[in-house]
């Protein structure tokens, strides 16, 4: 699961897992997002979707959306991209290309 900041999972012994079915207590890993993971989970989960990418999400990542804004040019006029009052989206074309597209707007 994700719940913006963190990501948990359940552990991939399952052994354990059955224990902690029976005793109540379920064992998972979590995992604490840094706001570079962040941007780039939500760059990654966005694009997948009809909305695409919300302009005002991007600006609570200055540091990072910088960098991935120069590029949004380049897929607008090969259009693999368009932008919307909200944001950027893939168009029909661009969802062929989303994970090559993602990676390059994430911030490494």
């Amino acid at each position: 699961s994700f719940d913006g900041s963190s990501r948990q999972w359940n552990i991939d012994n399952v052994d354990k897992y059955i224990e902690g079915v029976n005793s109540g207590a379920l064992a998972y890993t979590a995992e604490q997002l840094s706001q570079k993971d962040r941007y780039n989970e939500y760059i990654m989960t966005a694009l997948r979707t009809s909305k695409g990418l919300d302009k005002q999400v991007l600006a609570a990542y200055p540091q990072y959306w910088e960098v991935g804004e120069k590029l949004l040019t380049q897929y607008i006029c090969k259009g693999l991209m368009c932008e919307t009052e909200y944001g950027y989206k893939l168009s029909a074309q661009g969802f062929l290309f989303a994970d090559a597209i993602a990676a390059d707007l994430f911030c490494l």
